[in-house]
């Protein structure tokens, strides 16, 4: 029985609950400028450094992250449009 739980919650985790998931690597200089200026707008002090976008059924957005001086990681989440959607 424990396994068949484990079984489920993993392929809930990874595949969703029957909603199209995807994730692309995208190299920093290939993000759209209305995107990156977005994330240097939200957060001025962070050398970007990684990148993915992440399409989650309907909605598109970049996921972009990278360090500050003192070495912590931050990352900021910018919908197509150029909103920003989230800052961790």
């Amino acid at each position: 029985m424990r396994s068949s739980l484990t079984s489920l919650l993993v392929s809930l985790t990874l595949f969703g609950c029957g909603q199209a998931f995807q994730e692309e690597v995208v190299p920093i200089d290939k993000i759209p400028p209305p995107i990156m200026e977005a994330a240097q707008k939200e957060l001025p002090d962070i050398q970007f450094e990684q990148a993915w976008k992440t399409k989650d059924g309907e909605k598109e957005l970049y996921e972009i992250r990278g360090k500050n001086k003192k070495g912590q990681i931050k990352e900021v989440e910018v919908f197509t449009d150029g909103t920003v959607y989230k800052v961790e």
